[in-house]
């Protein structure tokens, strides 16, 4: 029975709506920390794909130069 009226007071607590004009202090690092994030990744993938087509490219090379 407490555990009911505890779960049903959690829900009934009113909650401050999510406002795009005016973002909180966490929102906002939150934000900065994943634009880093993204960056960091992007970085790192253009550089394994660019490994990678060096790669495609090192054996196309030796396929066309086998004279066998």
């Amino acid at each position: 029975s407490q555990a009911l009226e505890n779960g049903v007071a959690a829900l009934t607590v009113e909650q401050r709506p999510w406002h795009p004009g005016a973002p909180s202090a966490g929102s906002v690092g939150d934000l900065r920390k994943l634009k880093a994030q993204f960056r960091a990744w992007k970085k790192d993938y253009k550089a394994r794909l660019r490994k990678a087509k060096a790669e495609i490219d090192r054996d196309r090379r030796r396929q066309s130069s086998c004279w066998i």
